[in-house]
């Protein structure tokens, strides 16, 4: 058994009573590649801004 009083980190995510997250690893990696999707285009930054969407309000 696992003690619940205690978040825990699954693939990627940190899963606690409260809910699921990202992590911090995560958190980093989607603003390095916001940047560089700014960089080239706008149009860029909104596919990588929709995907992004998708995947933190499953």
């Amino acid at each position: 058994m696992f003690d619940t009083r205690e978040p825990t980190r699954f693939v990627g995510y940190r899963v606690s009573r409260a809910g699921v997250s990202p992590g911090r690893k995560v958190k980093r990696r989607l603003k390095k590649r916001l940047r560089a999707a700014a960089e080239r285009g706008p149009e860029s930054l909104a596919r990588s801004i929709a995907s992004y969407r998708g995947v933190f309000l499953f």
